[in-house]
C-alpha cells in the first residue's frame, strides 16, 4: 500500500549540495504481538549522502518511538506513524517525510479439547483431541505435564492416555497457549444395592427379592453380566449362576424367587462379574419369613401427628390389633374397618382435623399365612407456651401496649380479656379477637391503663390457652428510661456510626458534648437534624470517645457516654490465584468487621456496568446484589477452577446506620483475567528519570514461575538467558524483543523501547502548581481537596496499581510516615504551605515518584460601589480610576491600567485581582457612563390675564436631564410655574449633571379694567401691561358695536379715549389681543370721565 508523501522541512540553512528526495513505505500488518513491519524506498538520495530514519507515533510529532538507519523496521503495533528520513552529507541535511498505517490483524489463537475412550476395559484409553478455533497456522501441539508427556507434534490427537490432569500446549506462529485438562476415564464401578422384599405376596412358601445394579461415574453397564448367587438356606448352601446378556445400560433391576422357612431368617450374597471381568459385590441380603410392620408419625400444620401404620412382605389379608394405646384412643373413630381384613399396605389413623391421642402405641398384625409382627410408636405433644410482652406505661398518656404471640407458627384465633384493673373503662369480659394482627397472628392491645391483665385464646389448631398460660400481662408505672446506643461501622473507612434513641418516647433534640479531637464541629454540636421519628441515625463519625445529651418527648434530658471504633477495610481482602487457563478465587476478609455477604461481579465494557459473571445480567449500581446480577460468596469460600475471562470485583455488603439500618457497599480492587499468559509492563525502575542505561523491570500475568529470555536487540538477533529473573540490568537505549514462558509453558514475545520507557511510578508535575481557595478578608486558613490534582500527577497511572499520598514534610513523604488521612478535606496550618505528594506503584515496591504543589488562602478583592459617570456632549472624556492596593486590574475595554478614559457611554466592568502563586482571586464590578447633555430647545407655554394666577410652564427638549428655574431662582425638577403676576420672568433649563443649560424670556399680560382719560396723570391712557416686552404684538380697540376705534402696538403709549379727536363717552370698550405667537384674547374695559 502507497501513501501520499508529506515533506517536512528540518533545518532553515541552505541545502547547497543535497537534492530533494522521498520516501515510499510499504507496512506490513501486525499479525502477532508487535511484529507490525515495514519497507523503506527512498528516491534520488543524493550520493554520498546518509539516511536516518525517525518513526512517530501520531498524533505526537516530537518524540520519536524509533530511531535507525536500515531500510526494514519491525517490531511495530497497530497504529498511526510518521516516518521522518533526514538525509546528511557534511553539514547540510534535508528531510523527507510519509504518514502510513499498521492495520491490526491479530488472530487469538483460541481452542478447545474433547476426550473420548478407546476402550471400555482399557485403562489407557483416554483420546484427547484438540479443535483449534483460531489462531495463525502452522500450529504443533504437545504434553508438557501429566501422567504422560508428549512432545510437539503436528497431530492434534492424543491417544493411550490413562487419567490424569495433562497441560496442553498448543503453538502457532505467535506464540503459544496451555490449557489444563482433567481426564477423568470411565471406570467398570457398578453399585449393588442391598435388597428390597416386595409390600405383599401371593405365597406362604416363597417370596422375590430384588438387587437394583447402578452404573456410577459417569458410566456405562457393560454387557454382559454374569451374576452368581451364593444362598445360605437352613438346610444348606447353594450357588446358582446366571448370565443377562443385555439390558439397560444405567440401571438394571435382577430379580429371583427365594423359598421361605417358617420362623426362618437367612441371606444370600450377590457377585456381579462384567464383559471386562470385573467383580462386584453385595453380601448379607436378608430373607425373612416374618412380614414387616412399622408405626410412624406424620404431623400436620399445627406439628401434631397422625399414626402411619405401613406393612412389607405381607400375605394380605391381614389383621390389626393395638395392644397398646391411651385410654381415649378408640381404633374404629379413625379407621371403620378395625381390626380389618386390610389388603391395603398402609393405614392412616387420624386427619387434619381428627388426631389420635399422644401416647404410646404398641400394634401387632397378623396376616393370610398366620405370621404375626409387631411395632411401637410413640405420639408427644408439645406444650405451646405464649408469649407476652408489656410495656412501662408512657409517660403522657399513662398507659402502656400487650403484645400477646405464639410460637410454631401458632396464630391467635379467638381472644377473650377476662380480667382488668379498676382503671380500665370498659367492662369484662370483653371480646378483643379485633385486635389480632392479621399477617402476624399476634394479639396487640394499645392504651391499657396501668394494671394487670388475664386473657384466654384459642389458636388456629383449636388449643386453649387460659390466663394461667398468659402470664407476665402486666402495664407497669412509668419509669424514666435511660437513653441508649448501638454502634455500627460506617460506610467511610476509618469512621463509625450510631443510633442513638430514648428508652422513653422520642427524641425531640440531640447534641454531642464530648468528642475526640478529630471531630469537625465546635462543640456543643446539635446533631437533630439526624432525627428520624425520634430516633438519631448519624451515619460518619470519626473514631473515638463522644458523649450525647439527649431531650425526650418525657421532657427527660440525660447524657450517654458512646465509643465509636472507625471501620478498617482491611488489606488483601481476597486472594487470586491464577492456574494453566482458570483460576480460583476466595474471599479473605480482613477488615474490623465482616461483610453480612459477598458477592462477585464481572465487568461489561460494551455496555460499561457490572453484571453477574454468567448470565450477564446488570446490576444496578449502589443497590443491594443479589443472585440475580450477582454470585454470592462467603467469606474463607474458595471458588475453583473459574475460566470465565473478564476484569472481575468482589462487593462487600455491610450494615450501618444511616436513616436506619442501611447498607454499605464496600468494592474490593478489582482483577482481570485473560486466560492467557500476558506482559502487564515493562517499568524502569530508576524513578528519577535518568537518560543513561536503565535496569527494565517485566511484569506479567500468567502462573509463576517465569522464565525470561532477550532474543534481539534492535533486531539482530542475540540470545541472554534471564532464568526466573524479571529484571534485566543495565540496558542501552534500543529496541529489545523479550521472550517470556510461565509454568504452563505458554510464551509470549513482547518488545521495549528502552529509550521511551516509563519509570515504576512517575509523579508529574502539576501545570499549574498552585491550589487557591479565595476567602474573606482576615483569614487564614481553609478547607482544601488535594486530590483535584490527582489526575494531572498520575497522568496515564491508574489508581489501584498505583497510590498518591500527600504530607506536610518532605522527610516524611520519602519516609512514607504521617501522611494526610484525608486529602479531600485538608486545613492548611501555615500560610502558603507547600504539600509533598508521593506516587507509589504498589505492585512494585523498587522506587517512587515525587513532586509537590503550594496551597494559598486568599482574599478576594473588597470593592466599593462606584457612583454613575456622566459624559456630557461635546464635553471631555471621562476617567475610570480603579482603587488602589490591587496586583493587576482588566477592564472590559481590554485595558489592564489601573484607570481608563472613554468618550462613549455604556457599562464597563474592572476585573481587579490579588495573586498568589500561579493563581489568583478576583472581582469584578461595574461602572455605569451616562450621556447627558445641555438642552437643545426650550419650549414655553403661559397662561395669563390675571393679576397673579398666572403660570408658565417650560419643557426642555435634549439628551440630558433637566431642571428647571424662574428668574435665577433655586432649581425645580419640572417647569411648572405657578401664581405668577404679569410681567417678564426668565425661565432656565439645566443639565442636571451640569452639561449645560439654556434661558428664554416669557412675558405675563394683563390690562386695566378701567381707565379716567381727564388729564390728572393717573390712568389717562389704556395700554395692556407690559406689552413692550412682546414686540409684534396687536392691539384692536372697538365700541360695543364692533367699530374699530384705534390699534395699539407693543410700543405704544396707549388709547387716550378719543376718537378722530373727540372724546368718547364713558361706556365699555373692546378689545383683541393677538401675540406674537399668533395667540389671540379677547376682553373689555371702562372708560370712566
Amino acid at each position: 500500500m502507497k501513501y501520499v508523501l508529506f515533506f517536512l522541512l528540518l533545518f532553515s540553512q541552505s541545502y547547497g549540495q543535497l537534492t530533494a528526495f522521498t520516501v515510499d513505505v510499504t507496512p506490513t500488518p501486525e499479525t502477532c504481538p508487535s511484529n507490525g513491519s515495514i519497507s523503506i524506498v527512498v528516491n534520488n538520495q543524493t550520493a554520498g549522502s546518509n539516511i536516518t530514519f525517525f518513526i512517530y507515533e501520531l498524533p505526537n510529532t516530537t518524540t520519536p518511538v524509533d530511531q535507525f538507519s536500515t531500510l526494514t523496521r519491525g517490531t511495530l503495533t497497530a497504529g498511526n506513524y510518521r516516518l521522518t528520513a533526514v538525509q546528511t552529507l557534511g553539514n547540510e541535511q534535508n528531510s523527507a517525510s510519509e504518514d502510513f498505517t499498521i492495520l491490526q490483524q491479530l488472530t487469538e489463537l483460541d481452542f478447545s479439547i474433547a476426550q473420548s475412550v478407546a476402550s471400555n476395559c482399557n485403562t489407557n484409553a483416554g483420546v484427547l483431541t484438540v479443535n483449534v478455533a483460531s489462531g495463525n497456522p502452522p500450529y504443533l501441539f504437545d504434553i508438557i505435564s501429566g501422567p504422560i508427556i508428549f512432545p510437539q507434534q503436528t497431530s492434534n490427537v492424543f491417544s493411550g492416555l490413562p487419567s490424569g490432569e495433562f497441560l496442553v500446549r498448543v503453538t502457532d506462529q505467535c506464540g503459544s497457549d496451555v490449557f489444563e485438562y482433567t481426564l477423568t476415564l470411565p471406570l467398570n464401578q457398578i453399585s449393588i444395592g442391598l435388597n428390597t422384599l416386595p409390600l405383599t405376596i401371593n405365597s406362604c412358601t416363597s417370596t422375590t427379592s430384588t438387587n437394583a445394579l447402578t452404573a456410577s461415574n459417569g458410566t456405562t453397564l457393560i454387557y454382559p453380566l454374569t451374576a452368581t448367587y451364593t444362598i445360605n438356606y437352613p438346610t444348606g448352601t447353594v450357588v446358582v449362576s446366571t448370565v443377562i446378556p443385555n439390558g439397560p445400560l444405567d440401571l438394571l433391576e435382577l430379580s429371583r424367587d427365594f423359598e421361605l422357612f417358617p420362623g426362618v431368617t437367612y441371606t444370600y450374597d450377590l457377585q456381579i462379574v462384567d464383559s471386562c471381568n470385573t467383580t462386584f459385590n453385595s453380601n448379607g441380603n436378608e430373607i425373612s419369613f416374618a412380614p414387616s410392620v412399622a408405626l410412624s408419625g406424620e404431623p400436620n400444620e399445627c406439628s401434631q401427628d397422625n399414626l402411619i401404620l405401613s406393612v412389607s412382605n405381607v400375605s394380605p389379608p391381614y389383621f390389626v390389633n393395638f395392644t397398646t394405646a391411651p385410654a381415649t384412643f378408640v381404633p374404629t373413630d379413625f379407621v371403620a374397618t378395625y381390626p380389618g381384613p386390610f389388603t391395603e399396605t398402609t393405614i392412616t389413623f387420624g386427619s387434619e382435623t381428627d388426631l389420635p391421642p399422644p401416647g404410646i402405641y404398641e400394634v401387632s398384625i397378623s396376616d393370610a399365612c398366620g405370621r404375626t409382627a409387631t411395632a411401637q410408636y410413640e405420639i408427644i405433644e408439645e406444650e405451646i407456651e405464649p408469649e407476652t410482652r408489656a410495656s412501662n406505661a408512657n409517660c403522657n398518656t399513662g398507659t402502656g401496649t400487650i403484645r400477646i404471640s405464639l410460637p410454631q407458627n401458632r396464630e391467635i384465633v379467638q381472644a377473650t380479656m377476662v380480667a382488668a384493673p379498676a382503671a380500665y373503662p370498659n367492662p369484662v369480659p370483653l371480646d378483643v379477637t379485633g385486635n389480632i394482627v392479621a399477617s402476624s397472628g399476634d394479639l396487640v392491645i394499645t392504651n391499657l391503663p396501668v394494671g394487670t391483665y388475664d386473657f384466654t385464646l384459642v389458636d388456629n389448631c383449636g388449643t386453649i390457652y387460659d390466663a394461667t398460660d398468659v402470664t407476665d400481662a402486666t402495664i407497669q408505672p412509668y419509669q424514666p428510661l435511660a437513653l441508649n446506643a448501638s454502634t455500627a461501622a460506617s460506610c467511610t473507612s476509618g469512621f463509625g456510626s450510631v443510633r442513638v434513641r430514648s428508652g422513653n418516647d422520642a427524641l425531640t433534640s440531640l447534641q454531642i458534648i464530648a468528642a475526640p479531637a478529630a471531630y469537625p464541629v465546635p462543640l456543643p454540636a446539635n446533631v437533630s437534624t439526624f432525627l428520624t421519628s425520634g430516633t438519631a441515625f448519624i451515619p460518619t463519625l470519626p473514631a473515638g470517645n463522644y458523649v450525647f445529651e439527649g431531650l425526650d418527648v418525657c421532657g427527660v434530658q440525660q447524657t450517654l457516654a458512646v465509643t465509636i471504633v472507625g471501620y478498617i477495610s482491611g488489606t488483601n481482602n481476597y486472594n487470586y490465584e491464577q492456574n494453566c487457563g482458570s483460576f480460583n478465587l476466595t474471599v479473605n476478609d480482613t477488615g474490623s468487621i465482616l461483610g453480612n455477604s459477598y458477592w462477585w461481579q464481572r465487568f461489561n465494557p460494551t455496555e460499561q456496568v457490572w453484571e453477574h459473571p454468567l448470565t450477564g445480567e446488570n446490576y444496578p449500581e449502589n443497590t443491594d446484589p443479589n443472585e440475580t446480577n450477582s454470585i454470592a460468596l462467603s467469606n474463607g469460600q474458595t471458588l475453583l477452577n473459574q475460566s470465565i475471562i473478564g476484569t472481575f470485583r468482589i462487593i462487600k455488603v455491610y450494615q450501618s446506620f444511616n436513616n436506619g439500618n442501611a447498607n454499605c457497599y464496600e468494592i474490593f480492587e478489582p482483577f482481570t483475567f485473560s486466560g492467557d499468559l500476558e506482559v502487564v509492563s515493562a517499568l524502569n525502575i530508576d524513578c528519577s528519570g535518568s537518560a543513561s542505561n536503565k535496569d527494565v523491570l517485566i511484569q506479567v500475568n500468567g502462573v509463576p514461575p517465569y522464565d525470561f529470555r532477550i532474543l534481539a536487540i534492535d533486531g539482530v538477533p542475540s540470545v541472554l538467558e534471564n532464568g526466573n529473573n524479571n529484571i534485566f540490568e543495565n540496558l542501552t537505549n534500543a529496541i529489545y524483543d523479550f521472550e517470556i514462558e510461565d509454568s504452563c509453558g505458554r510464551r509470549i514475545f513482547y518488545s521495549v523501547n528502552v529509550n521511551t520507557i516509563q519509570a515504576v511510578a512517575v509523579a508529574n508535575s502539576p501545570a499549574n502548581p498552585d491550589i487557591l481557595e479565595c476567602v474573606t478578608e482576615n483569614q487564614t486558613i481553609a478547607s482544601f481537596d488535594l486530590t483535584q490534582l490527582q489526575q494531572e500527577i498520575l497522568g496515564n497511572q491508574q489508581i489501584g496499581p498505583y497510590q498518591i499520598n500527600y504530607f506536610v514534610d518532605p522527610g516524611q513523604r520519602d519516609s512514607n510516615t504521617n501522611r494526610i488521612e484525608n486529602p479531600s478535606s485538608f486545613q492548611n496550618t501555615t500560610n502558603p504551605q507547600i504539600i509533598y505528594v508521593r506516587v507509589d506503584n504498589l505492585a512494585v515496591d523498587i522506587c517512587y515518584g515525587r513532586t509537590q504543589f503550594t496551597l494559598w488562602v486568599g482574599e478576594n478583592p473588597t470593592l466599593q460601589p462606584q457612583p454613575a459617570q456622566i459624559l456630557c456632549e461635546n464635553g471631555d472624556d471621562v476617567f475610570l480610576f480603579g482603587e488602589n492596593g490591587f496586583d493587576s486590574y482588566l477592564w472590559s475595554t481590554g485595558s489592564t491600567a489601573q484607570f481608563i478614559r472613554v468618550d462613549e457611554a455604556g457599562t464597563y466592568t474592572l476585573t481587579c485581582r490579588n495573586n498568589y502563586g500561579s493563581q489568583f482571586c478576583e472581582s469584578t464590578i461595574e461602572y455605569v457612563v451616562t450621556a447627558s447633555s445641555s438642552p437643545t430647545d426650550l419650549t414655553i407655554v403661559t397662561s395669563d390675564w390675571t393679576e397673579n394666577q398666572n403660570s408658565i410652564t417650560a419643557v426642555a427638549s435634549g439628551n440630558g436631564t433637566y431642571e428647571y428655574s424662574i428668574n435665577g431662582g433655586p432649581f425645580q425638577n419640572n417647569g411648572n410655574f405657578t401664581d405668577l403676576t404679569p410681567g417678564v420672568y426668565s425661565i432656565t433649563a439645566a443639565d442636571v449633571f451640569g452639561c449645560g443649560d439654556l434661558s428664554r424670556d416669557v412675558v405675563l399680560l394683563n390690562y386695566p379694567k378701567f381707565f379716567t382719560p381727564n388729564g390728572d396723570g393717573f390712568n389717562d391712557t389704556w395700554q395692556i401691561k407690559n406689552a413692550v416686552f412682546e414686540p409684534g404684538i396687536e392691539i384692536i380697540i372697538f365700541d360695543r358695536y364692533g367699530k374699530i376705534l384705534t390699534s395699539l402696538q407693543s410700543d405704544s403709549e396707549g388709547w387716550d379715549g378719543t376718537y378722530n379727536g373727540q372724546n368718547m363717552f364713558s361706556d365699555d370698550y373692546w378689545f383683541r389681543v393677538i401675540r406674537a405667537d399668533k395667540r389671540i384674547h379677547l376682553g373689555h374695559f371702562t372708560l370712566k370721565r
